[in-house]
């Protein structure tokens, strides 16, 4: 298969809201994204931009919180890592002696109580969820939470694409994320501070690696730095699109798909 130098932009508005042979035509735009690079941008995907600048907002108040704030709700005090990370906690390159520098801030589902939970109890990750005082960020988790419904909802949207695309029936996926035990979609939001002109070669952003869930969908902001690995080993770049998201597929999802789709390395 040729290598791939550039993402396709697909448009979700017909998958959405088309006909099932429109639906059959995105579906196969998709398959065919996922077949030969792994990461594709959606338009039309319903998510309006006055919410993600509101994410936004809320994202640069959190991560100017003082980092003693931050750290009053660390993942390594939580039993489910949910929380927030600090700088050079998280190394995607494993045993390679590299630095990422970023911070971040992991939530979920809520459990509050896991052990208790009929169906729940002994399987590791669920749990309560941590959030800053909101005295000092008043509609973090509000916004946050909302954003999370709506990224979810497009989430099996999509799912609906990729079982299409796989000849299978379009709500195929939805028994892993609604069935009788909770799913587990993490939303993830990351701070790359700017690299240090004198910084060793050895310091990160984020280093290269492949995603381990079903997929991501990935709201950039307007500085981007996500590259893409070809089979050739070339670095291609997928810069910030207006009006855009961006998915990937997991390492979950190439194995569920056979291999028949591709979880592509990437680094910022």
């Amino acid at each position: 298969m040729e290598a791939f130098t550039s993402v396709p932009l697909i448009d979700l508005k017909p998958l959405i809201s088309g006909s099932k042979e429109e639906q059959e035509l995105v579906a196969k735009e998709i398959s065919n994204a996922c077949e030969k690079v792994g990461f594709f941008y959606v338009t039309n995907h319903g998510v309006e931009d006055e919410l993600l600048e509101q994410v936004q907002s809320e994202m640069r108040s959190f991560f100017n919180l003082p980092n003693e704030e931050k750290q009053k709700i660390a993942t390594k005090l939580s039993k489910c890592h949910r929380g927030f990370f600090g700088l050079g906690e998280e190394n995607l390159e494993e045993n390679s002696g590299t630095y990422d520098l970023k911070e971040g801030f992991d939530f979920g589902i809520n459990v509050d109580d896991p052990d208790n939970h009929p169906k729940l109890k002994g399987i590791p990750n669920y749990g309560p969820n941590f959030w800053p005082s909101k005295e000092l960020v008043p509609t973090f988790q509000s916004t946050l939470e909302k954003y999370f419904d709506r990224v979810f909802e497009l989430g099996i949207t999509i799912l609906k694409g990729f079982a299409i695309g796989l000849n299978l029936p379009p709500d195929y996926f939805n028994k892993f994320y609604k069935g009788e035990i909770p799913a587990m979609p993490i939303l993830r939001l990351l701070r790359y501070p700017p690299l240090p002109k004198d910084a060793p070669q050895n310091v990160l952003s984020c280093g290269a690696h492949s995603d381990y869930g079903f997929i991501t969908i990935l709201f950039q902001d307007s500085v981007g730095g996500l590259e893409l690995q070809n089979s050739e080993g070339t670095w291609v770049k997928a810069p910030p699109m207006e009006g855009t998201l961006v998915v990937n597929i997991g390492d979950m999802m190439a194995r569920l798909s056979n291999y028949t789709y591709s979880a592509t390395k990437h680094r910022f």
